[in-house]
């Protein structure tokens, strides 16, 4: 059976979005599985395209998502967690990408640690610095099944899997 893989990332905001896509189209033929990704149809109206991300995402056997950086933040995308979220409680599995996955303590810039008054690590604007070992927030790492470094090691991981019956 050909897995369904949906997507997820802030990819579609750069302009090398189409290239990304083709060159993860020409890596899931190769391992027959047929990709799904936000922003394949031209749509303009917010509500429509949630309404059809949302219907591909359970659609999905399976979901990968950019867990990298954006928009200048050590922290993922906040539409690509919402996706994480909402395949994690339909029962699709999740594998994240994440180029540095060294835990989250290390990755915030340590000369920007403060502390606080219970002696906890913060950063800079005051946020407590989660020490559990994980590259992202521990609710988006607990969902995955795996977070790996590249696109590539995600669809290996994804060709993998069993599909549950």
């Amino acid at each position: 059976m050909r897995k369904l893989v949906y997507f997820a990332g802030p990819d579609l905001f750069f302009g090398c979005y189409q290239g990304k896509k083709d060159a993860i189209r020409r890596m899931c033929e190769a391992r027959d599985i047929y990709p799904l990704f936000p922003g394949d149809d031209e749509i303009s109206d917010s509500k429509v395209i949630f309404r059809e991300n949302v219907a591909k995402i359970r659609e999905a056997h399976l979901l990968i998502a950019n867990l990298n950086p954006f928009r200048s933040s050590v922290e993922p995308d906040s539409g690509t967690a919402f996706e994480c979220g909402l395949a994690w409680s339909s029962g699709i599995p999740v594998i994240g990408v994440c180029q540095d996955r060294r835990p989250m303590m290390l990755r915030i810039d340590p000369a920007t640690h403060l502390c606080n008054e219970d002696g906890l690590l913060t950063c800079s604007d005051g946020a407590v610095i989660e020490n559990f070992g994980f590259p992202v927030n521990l609710m988006l790492a607990t969902c995955t099944t795996a977070i790996v470094a590249t696109v590539e090691d995600a669809i290996n991981l994804a060709a993998r899997l069993e599909l549950p019956s």
